[in-house]
């Protein structure tokens, strides 16, 4: 069977902000022509494509308590949009963007595997990152 990709529609899905950097990341989002999505509490085990759909499927469990973005479509310009949050004050460890991969992930799988990744990048750096 083979894998269909998410349309690559310019969104950013995110989690876990508080208020101030939730505006601060919806506007600077909105100034690279993203579309800001919000992850629901109970979407943890939607699949991310779906989520970008708009249609979450599985949305029993709760989400993880983590800072989180994963940024779809927009080629280039998600690196502006990575550059702007930074400018910002908002230096996002969690970030990963929607590959034929990892679009059919559950969102807490796949944020589970971006802490792990950035645990073992930071442990091999020595440093945060």
């Amino acid at each position: 069977m083979k894998a269909r990709h998410t349309p690559l529609t310019a969104a950013v899905l995110y989690g876990g902000f508080d208020e101030e950097r939730e505006k601060t990341l919806r506007k600077c989002a909105d100034r690279c022509a993203y579309k800001a999505i919000k992850a629901d509490a109970d979407n943890g085990s939607a699949t991310v494509s779906s989520i970008f759909a708009g249609k979450p499927d599985n949305t029993l469990t709760p989400l993880c308590d983590e800072e989180f973005i994963i940024i779809n479509g927009g080629g280039a310009n998600s690196a502006r949009l990575i550059d702007k949050l930074r400018e910002n004050g908002l230096v996002i460890p969690l970030k990963a963007l929607v590959t034929l991969h990892n679009q059919e992930w559950q969102l807490n799988d796949l944020i589970t595997e971006l802490k792990n990744e950035h645990r073992e990048l930071s442990e091999r750096e020595g440093k945060a990152i």
